[in-house]
């Protein structure tokens, strides 16, 4: 992926627990940011760039796990506060585009600006 291609997805900074598998080996995850194409996590191990790996997660605990089959861009090592616990940074890109997958996490954030949004007093 190029960075016009990376650019073109409508990405969305969102927070939430990932699996990744890579050949047997399970990797713990947070996404820190999401689109179409692909997502950005931190992760507790490394993974191999090029490889290619089946991310799991859900956007709410009523919901089924999601499961992407994606490749491994690029990793660099965490510089952030998530460093201790989450060392590695790393992008993936799904193997298939999934258009609606912006569309929900756009909802969602819609819903989250509602509901945090502060209730007037009436007068």
């Amino acid at each position: 992926m190029t960075t016009d291609e990376r650019r073109s997805h409508q990405r969305f900074s969102v927070w939430f627990p990932v699996t990744v598998e890579q050949s047997s080996e399970r990797v713990w995850a947070i996404c820190r940011d999401a689109s179409g194409g692909g997502v950005l996590i931190s992760a507790t191990s490394p993974l191999t760039i090029g490889a290619t790996v089946e991310l799991k997660f859900r956007l709410s605990a009523t919901e089924p796990d999601r499961i992407f089959p994606a490749t491994v861009l690029r990793m660099l090592d965490n510089d952030d506060e998530l460093l201790l616990a989450f060392p590695f940074r790393i992008a993936l890109e799904f193997k298939e585009r999934d258009d609606s997958f912006p569309d929900e996490l756009n909802r969602r954030a819609e819903i989250r600006r509602i509901e945090s949004s502060p209730t007037l007093p009436r007068s």
